[in-house]
């Protein structure tokens, strides 16, 4: 959680001004977890709060890759899912390798 915790407040820092804010949508397969450690904040969202599909299986994988392609920037952690999530939108990704 500190790592996604850091990153959001790097975008913060680098990408909110006063006639623009950063908004974050949180994809996951675990979305208790990112809710209880990622859900204190008005500017996150959750996918699974305002996305109509179901919550396991190819659909809601789909969806939650279209929207992260979406994006303007990605935070991604590790995995093929959120490295096509990076790829797909473009724009800066921290990631636990560094910041591209």
């Amino acid at each position: 959680a500190n790592f996604f915790r850091y990153s959001m407040e790097l975008m913060r820092k680098r990408y909110n001004s006063a006639t623009q804010k950063v908004a974050f949508i949180v994809t996951s397969d675990n979305y208790g977890w990112t809710k209880n450690k990622l859900g204190n904040r008005t500017d996150t969202y959750f996918s699974g709060d305002f996305v109509h599909a179901p919550v396991k299986g190819p659909t809601s994988l789909g969806v939650d890759l279209a929207v992260l392609s979406m994006a303007n920037h990605t935070i991604m952690d590790y995995g093929t899912f959120g490295l096509w999530a990076g790829l797909l939108a473009g724009g800066t990704y921290p990631s636990t390798y560094g910041i591209h």
